[in-house]
């Protein structure tokens, strides 16, 4: 596929989700079972994209919503993570996935549950690999993070780790 031809199927991707998006807050704003401040909450919020590679989607105490673009692309729980999402809004993020919820998300329909799990070769290829030192252990990583003051141990033999670029 070309550039402009891949750039286009995006766009088109993304408009997709937008409308399911805005359609899901329709719906539960129509429903009037839920408060009315969980629906004032839901009409407040808006969808954008991020880049992120191993977390589907986020819900922001601004009402914002995020949706990873690399699941879009695969088509893979994009109904499911805007209910999901939707439900966090909805409950307000401080409910976390708690009853309140849980009972908001699956009275949207949602069939989920707090999160999922992707199929390794589902996952979009990561740039580093944190290797072990002396055994063969190994885990893939998107960014090469020096969180623990650059020290890494192996869960294996408790030797220490590097980043190997892919």
């Amino acid at each position: 596929m070309s550039p402009s031809v891949s750039h286009q199927h995006d766009a088109a991707l993304f408009n997709v989700t937008r409308e399911l998006f805005e359609t899901e807050k329709q719906r539960f704003l129509d429903n009037m079972e839920f408060t009315r401040t969980q629906r004032l909450r839901v009409k407040n919020s808006w969808l954008t994209f991020n880049n992120h590679k191993t977390c589907f989607g986020m819900a922001h105490w601004d009402g914002k919503v995020e949706i990873s673009k690399a699941f879009v692309r695969m088509g893979f729980g994009v109904w499911d993570t805007i209910v999901h999402e939707l439900a966090h809004i909805a409950a307000g993020i401080d409910h976390g996935h708690d009853d309140v919820w849980i009972n908001i998300y699956r009275a949207l329909g949602g069939e989920g549950g707090a999160t999922c799990e992707v199929p390794a070769d589902m996952l979009p290829p990561a740039k580093w690999t944190l290797k072990c030192t002396s055994c063969s252990w190994s885990y893939p990583r998107y960014r090469r993070n020096y969180k623990y003051k650059g020290v890494y141990i192996c869960c294996e033999c408790d030797s220490p780790m590097k980043f190997k670029h892919n």
